[in-house]
């Protein structure tokens, strides 16, 4: 268990894939990026556990990957950014199973998810918050690359940002299936 860190909890700068497994992150804060872990490895796994309350000034309130990251299993649950990705920020390839990304808060962009490529299976974004847009998940950039299986949305989802994708601040998205 990491708890009441300040500075990341974990700050992975290396050169070797990272893994956590059922590891639990709680209250940890940083003046930077990533409240619970940033990371830099060339692949970050966390598998199981959870993170709660974490805090960054910069971007992704719990977790903040610059390389390519899975989160299968894992709650992200009350965390808040400076910046975007309240929740999650990613600049690379993200891979989300199983998780429950839930209210996360953020000033700028993506209140749960911020990132540039998102494969999510199986997993519930609800009742995050942006200031500015995607109070679920926000995609960097036109042309980013998103990938759902197995998606299904028994009820709208519940997110809020001040310039919703629609009206009713639900993220405006098609699913196609295979």
């Amino acid at each position: 268990m990491f708890s009441a860190n300040t500075g990341s909890a974990v700050h992975a700068a290396v050169n070797n894939p990272v893994t956590f497994t059922d590891t639990t992150f709680e209250g940890n804060v940083t003046g930077g990026d990533g409240g619970a872990v940033r990371s830099g490895a060339p692949m970050t796994s966390i598998t199981g556990g959870s993170a709660t309350g974490n805090e960054a000034t910069g971007k992704g309130g719990a977790f903040a990957f610059s390389r390519p990251a899975t989160v299968i299993g894992v709650v992200v649950d009350g965390n808040q950014a400076g910046a975007d990705g309240g929740g999650i920020s990613s600049t690379m390839a993200l891979t989300i199973e199983a998780a429950t990304v839930s209210g996360n808060d953020s000033p700028g962009e993506g209140g749960g998810i911020w990132t540039e490529t998102l494969t999510m299976a199986t997993s519930t974004v609800v009742e995050n918050v942006a200031g500015l847009s995607g109070g679920g998940i926000h995609f960097r950039r036109a042309g980013d690359h998103i990938t759902f299986d197995q998606a299904r949305s028994p009820r709208p989802i519940t997110n809020s940002s001040s310039t919703p994708y629609d009206s009713a601040g639900r993220l405006a998205i098609e699913l196609r299936y295979r």
